[in-house]
């Protein structure tokens, strides 16, 4: 009991001694009932209120109101009091407190009890630090502050959350800000900052401080794209690689038409191997002369020699643009054989004297070589010098040749195909030593018809073809006999006697079948034509036809087919008969 109550209560019980017990309680409190209402009307007894532990005394207004009350002569406050929770003298249980008038257990170590709750105000967010303390929006409480909480790729930036992984201002962390450049912004992209160019544009050094610096749509060496580069016959125009002013596009390529010898003037036009396209023109290379179509050196072109349509003979060459004699060589303007001669031996300009004055096979000897005579300082072989037939200074008439020291007809006189001693051989193939030939048909001089040639050698008898084939640098000298002569009646004829032979490689092509069947074709519209198939054919133009050696005629060993057919034409067909002369006894 507090001692507050003990003290009224000692003086209640004097009272009561002095009087006798005769006089009744005065409530302390004038205010207030002191009877009880029992239920039964009549019972007007006293009940002691001090039963119930509450103070009837009517004490001074010193502030103790509600929630507080007086419990004995105190005033406690019957919500938060421990001793007098909810009501007087209703103490709570060790370690416990009360908590809105009633008793409830401590709270755990770390904890503290708000609002009638144990909470953590180390991490809770309504009570961050102390009771009724919340944080505020997306704030979490750590350690007792209040602060933001994000979520990666969120961070917490300037009292935000930020995704750092595409914050142009926050890239990758708080505050790493991208920079923007000229022509171009700076972004987030994956947590790195990425400048992000304007149309056209391109940031190819990979440096953003000096922005987007390259011009796609003209810059050469990034052409639509950084790195793009375009060739170096081709320039940047509106982002494409096109080809430069003066040159065309031949298929992937940027082509000077100017100078391109496969793509002269326009693509695809391809100079020959003998010209260079200049000015989009092919022109004959330097040291060429063009002659007609084609350009040749005219200092050793046989068919143009020193000058276009200056054709050397048979038996002769172009040398440094003068025609000499076969094997013989222009020195200072004239012919000279530099295998006999002291002044020019074995090339131009080298001269033989002393001990060694004569020129030996092209070398300085000194004395001539066995088969040979000094003729005038020459060693020459008198058995077949024209110039010295038999002995020195006889010289053979030019319808003759020197053959074992003696003059002998030549074969064909006056040919433009054959020299003399090719005429002399071609009677040793043909069977017809010593025989002087007479000209029925020359294109030189005929029309090239194979009426003319028919009309100028039909029934003449035996007679000799000659016939220069040329197809473009390569020229070949055949020939064809017939022992029965020529006619315009179509058909085949026996001939055991007939033959053809290439002067070229000095070989005689002899009948297959001894019988001679079908060794020569008649016809008023063909010209000289022999065996079947045909070996060899001539058409009515007399300029061209075609070989197919090997079917009547033999080839030369080891050839078939067409090797056969080019070793004895050049070609199968693409010939031209430049010269054609045929010859009757």
């Amino acid at each position: 009991m507090t001692a507050r109550f003990l003290l009224v209560f000692a003086a209640l019980a004097v009272a009561a001694c002095s009087s006798g017990g005769g006089d009744p309680i005065t409530a302390p409190d004038a205010g207030t009932d002191a009877s009880k209402d029992t239920g039964s009307s009549g019972d007007t007894s006293v009940v002691d209120d001090t039963a119930s532990g509450a103070d009837t005394s009517t004490p001074a207004d010193d502030g103790c109101a509600a929630p507080r009350m007086y419990c004995g002569s105190d005033c406690f406050d019957l919500q938060t009091s421990a001793a007098h929770c909810g009501m007087c003298f209703k103490p709570c249980a060790d370690k416990e407190t009360c908590v809105a008038g009633a008793c409830v257990a401590p709270c755990p170590a770390g904890h503290t009890r708000c609002g009638g709750v144990c909470v953590n105000t180390a991490s809770d967010t309504k009570h961050c630090g102390a009771c009724d303390k919340p944080c505020a929006g997306m704030e979490n409480c750590n350690a007792g502050t209040c602060s933001l909480s994000c979520d990666f790729p969120n961070k917490a930036c300037g009292g935000k959350c930020v995704n750092i992984q595409f914050d142009a201002n926050n890239c990758g962390d708080c505050g790493k800000v991208c920079a923007s450049g000229a022509k171009g912004t700076g972004n987030c992209t994956s947590g790195s900052c990425v400048l992000t160019c304007d149309s056209g544009f391109g940031n190819c050094d990979d440096v953003a401080t000096n922005g987007c610096e390259v011009n796609l749509a003209s810059t050469d060496a990034h052409c639509g794209g950084c790195f793009k580069a375009c060739a170096a016959t081709e320039t940047c125009l509106a982002s494409k690689c096109e080809c430069k002013s003066g040159t065309a596009r031949c298929g992937a390529s940027c082509i000077d038409l100017t100078t391109s010898d496969t793509n002269c003037g326009l693509c695809g036009k391809t100079c020959a191997a003998t010209e260079s396209c200049v000015s989009s023109t092919c022109e004959c290379k330097t040291g060429l002369s063009r002659c007609g179509t084609a350009c040749v050196d005219t200092k050793v072109d046989a068919a143009n020699c020193g000058a276009c349509g200056t054709a050397c003979g048979v038996g002769s060459a172009c040398s440094s643009g003068k025609c000499c004699p076969t094997g013989q060589l222009n020195c200072g303007g004239t012919c000279i054989d530099p295998t006999r001669t002291p002044a020019h031996c074995g090339m131009c300009g080298t001269t033989c004297s002393g001990g060694t004055p004569y020129c030996v096979a092209g070398t300085c000897a000194a004395a001539c070589g066995a088969g040979t005579t000094d003729c005038s300082g020459l060693c020459v072989s008198t058995a077949t010098d024209n110039a010295n037939c038999g002995m020195c200074g006889k010289t053979c008439l030019a319808t003759e040749v020197c053959s074992a020291s003696v003059c002998v007809p030549a074969g064909f006189p006056g040919s433009t195909i054959v020299d003399a001693a090719q005429g002399l051989k071609i009677n040793d193939m043909i069977g017809t030593p010593g025989q002087l030939w007479k000209l029925c048909y020359t294109k030189a001089t005929n029309p090239a018809t194979a009426a003319a040639f028919h009309t100028g050698c039909d029934g003449k008898g035996a007679a000799v073809m000659l016939a220069k084939l040329t197809s473009g640098t390569t020229v070949k000298i055949v020939g064809g006999f017939t022992n029965v002569g020529w006619s315009s009646v179509a058909g085949y004829k026996v001939d055991p006697k007939a033959t053809l032979f290439s002067v070229s490689n000095d070989f005689k092509h002899a009948l297959i079948s001894a019988t001679g069947t079908s060794a020569t074709y008649h016809s008023s519209t063909y010209g000289p034509t022999f065996g079947t198939g045909h070996d060899f054919y001539l058409s009515s133009n007399m300029n061209t036809g075609y070989c197919y050696l090997g079917s009547t005629y033999a080839c030369r060993s080891g050839l078939t087919s067409t090797a056969c057919h080019n070793d004895f034409c050049g070609t199968y067909s693409s010939w031209t008969a430049t010269s054609l002369e045929v010859w009757v006894k």
